[in-house]
């Protein structure tokens, strides 16, 4: 009787040895179409990876073109200020042509330099206008970048 019990025991053994290695060969199998199946399917996280990667060049983008634009807003501010001075409606001192115009209390004057000297000459008002006005018309390669691809 010990001996059955025992050839039984090994019985059950063997079956559930054959068994366990059924499974485990199973588990393997499934394991490897589950992997299979992932790599057909598409990826949530990739696609947000890749959206927040385009995110973040587009954000590089506006970045560099918001610089741009203050650095030109704090052109023209330079040119107003350097224009108009305090008092926006009397324009003060600009350089045109290596030319200083300015006005003052006593009229509209120019420096001009002939290499060796400065000489301070009185100008009129029409001439000081003129002169404002090509210096306003006069443009600034700060003013317009030349890569437009932010736009």
């Amino acid at each position: 009787m010990k001996r059955d019990n025992l050839l039984f025991f090994i019985e059950q053994i063997v079956d559930l040895s054959i068994a366990n290695q059924s499974l485990c060969d199973g588990r393997r199998e499934n394991e490897a179409r589950i992997k299979e199946l992932e790599d057909e399917l598409p990826c949530p996280n990739k696609d947000l990876k890749n959206a927040a990667k385009l995110y973040q060049k587009e954000l590089v983008k506006a970045e560099k073109r918001i610089k741009e634009l203050e650095e030109r807003v704090g052109r023209i501010d330079e040119l107003t200020n350097e224009v108009y001075g305090e008092a926006p409606d009397h324009p003060a001192r600009f350089t045109l042509n290596n030319v200083v115009y300015f006005e003052d209390a006593a009229g509209y004057f120019m420096i001009a330099n002939d290499g060796a000297t400065d000489f301070t000459v009185t100008i009129t008002h029409q001439e000081y206008i003129d002169s404002l006005n090509h210096y306003l018309k006069q443009e600034d390669p700060r003013d317009y970048p030349e890569d437009p691809s932010y736009e």
